[in-house]
């Protein structure tokens, strides 16, 4: 966990200061239509916010709406204390990288050096000092060595790392990644999540989305469950319950805790064709098949039927 309970004392925020994001009554979305109603949500300096929810939800809506590049079309919302469209300080934003073009003819130093066009009225030409400050970056995320090298030859945690020094370099203190762990692997994922964990203590306040729940989101101090609107928000112990996650999904994920984390459980299931034996109860109709019990071949030997794991974090 990236923020034991036991611990979380040397790391909340001051509760006098200013939100460093605020949406009072908003709604968002694109070509007038809604995707976000009524949000109201407060995010203040030094918090580590997760984003939950299902595909469609609105979580990558959210934080574009938090960045200025989905129109609120009511209500307020407020960045640095300034409202959306005239602050000036700028806030760092990751991307999903499956919305990157891998094969757009750019090196990683030149991705960094995007981070600072925002700040450089000379722009595309840019200061010795900016490029030392990009390389500082890139070798503090590890990727020092492969300023030169093309974006499309790295691996996805290397892109990852990339994309995070870009927003990285104008020295934001307000960070905004949509999905940073999706479609990496097992260390990668952990990688970054530790990476995250390191900028959080370092004074930078996080907001990312995320599908996962075990993997991710319950390793968060905090999390606000999105469908269409806040759902919940607050700690993992508060907010990852049967009765909230029914809310938000419109599914039974059943619950359980884990070294004092709560989990959400994989419920098994066996599984064998139709005409394999009897069914043990009926299924959704877009399922081809049904689930049975052990049953017996021809021979009298009991023969176990197929498993299959119903995944219940999305």
């Amino acid at each position: 966990m990236l923020h034991p309970p036991e611990l979380e004392h040397l790391h909340r925020p001051d509760p006098n200061a200013r939100p460093i994001v605020e949406l009072k009554n908003v709604s968002a979305g694109y070509n007038g239509v809604p995707v976000l109603s009524d949000v109201d949500l407060k995010i203040m300096p030094g918090d580590f916010v997760g984003l939950l929810g299902p595909s469609g939800s609105g979580k990558t809506t959210l934080l574009r709406t938090i960045l200025g590049a989905v129109p609120v079309q009511s209500g307020e919302l407020r960045v640095h204390d300034t409202p959306v469209r005239a602050r000036s300080k700028p806030a760092g934003y990751v991307p999903q990288l499956e919305t990157i073009d891998w094969n757009f003819p750019v090196t990683v130093e030149e991705v960094v050096m995007m981070g600072r066009t925002m700040s450089n009225a000379w722009f595309p030409w840019f200061r010795k000092q900016e490029r030392e400050l990009a390389y500082d970056m890139m070798e503090r995320l590890g990727i020092g060595h492969l300023g030169k090298r093309h974006i499309r030859q790295l691996s996805g945690g290397q892109q990852q790392r990339v994309f995070l020094a870009r927003a990285l370099v104008s020295s934001p203190e307000l960070l905004l990644l949509d999905e940073p762990t999706a479609g990496v692997d097992v260390k990668t994922r952990d990688d970054v999540m530790h990476l995250l964990h390191d900028l959080n203590h370092a004074g930078v306040t996080i907001i990312e989305s995320t599908h996962e729940i075990n993997t991710v989101a319950v390793h968060l101090p905090r999390i606000v469950c999105i469908n269409g609107t806040i759902v919940a928000d607050g700690p993992p112990n508060r907010v990852i319950s049967p009765h909230i996650l029914w809310e938000v999904y419109g599914a039974e994920m059943p619950v359980i805790q884990y070294h004092g984390m709560p989990m959400v459980a994989e419920s098994a299931h066996f599984w064998i064709d139709r005409n394999g034996g009897e069914p043990l109860a009926t299924v959704p109709d877009d399922s081809h098949r049904e689930p049975v019990l052990p049953h017996t071949h021809p021979t009298g030997d009991n023969v176990p039927a197929h498993h299959h794991h119903d995944a219940s974090s999305d």
